[in-house]
């Protein structure tokens, strides 16, 4: 099977991170991206939401949320690209986590596990295909249970389905933009196989826990 890496790379070899504003401009545009992201985020709440309310602080903090989280992720992009130290990547990589869990506060939690399960069916390349096929599956059911849940509120008109529709494209940005976190380094070292029985089996307990509470209302 062929697999994918998204290897770290100095700046002398790769002309693309030759220039010196090429990190900063990454950084730069990821905190825009992140902010437009939580914008549309926003928006997308108010636009489920049955009994709409606005306010500036909770507005403030989703698209600070959001441009923490894609902050983190030039973060990481960045420091595969400019240095060979798997010390140095790794650091940025947990920034990269770190700074992604702002996105997962209050209501958001309900999609942490369709996010690492999605995040890591799409980018963890030196897995197999049966187990990301599996990952993917525990994937589907809390998004499933939402979407059910926004059209039930708002009926299958266009209302409930531009809903539906923001919600899956919001969400498949999110974990597309993971990439530079969740990726393998192509620099030799693997996960030892306890972690990645961790890692295949967390999101799958966790989506069992949140759907089983939803459904008895805790």
């Amino acid at each position: 099977m062929i697999t994918t890496t998204i290897a770290p790379q100095r700046a002398a070899t790769d002309r693309t991170v030759r220039a010196r504003w090429t990190v900063p401009a990454a950084l730069g545009l990821g905190v825009l991206g992140g902010a437009v992201l939580g914008v549309v985020a926003r928006l997308w709440m108010r636009l489920i939401s049955t009994e709409p309310e606005f306010t500036w602080s909770g507005t403030l903090f989703i698209v600070v949320a959001f441009a923490l989280f894609a902050f983190g992720q030039a973060v990481s992009w960045s420091a595969r690209r400019t240095s060979r130290r798997r010390r140095r990547v790794t650091a940025a990589r947990t920034a990269g986590v770190v700074l992604s869990l702002a996105i997962f506060g209050g209501a958001g939690s309900l999609m942490l596990p369709t996010v690492l399960a999605g995040a890591l069916a799409a980018w963890r390349t030196d897995w197999t295909r049966a187990v990301r096929v599996v990952v993917a599956i525990a994937a589907v059911p809390i998004a499933g249970f939402l979407a059910k849940e926004i059209v039930g509120d708002l009926g299958w008109g266009v209302h409930g389905l531009t809903g539906v529709a923001l919600f899956v494209a919001l969400y498949g940005v999110v974990i597309v933009a993971l990439g530079p976190t969740v990726a393998p380094v192509a620099d030799g070292w693997r996960m030892s196989r306890r972690v990645r029985i961790a890692l295949t089996v967390a999101p799958v307990g966790l989506g069992a826990l949140f759907v089983t509470a939803a459904l008895l209302g805790v």
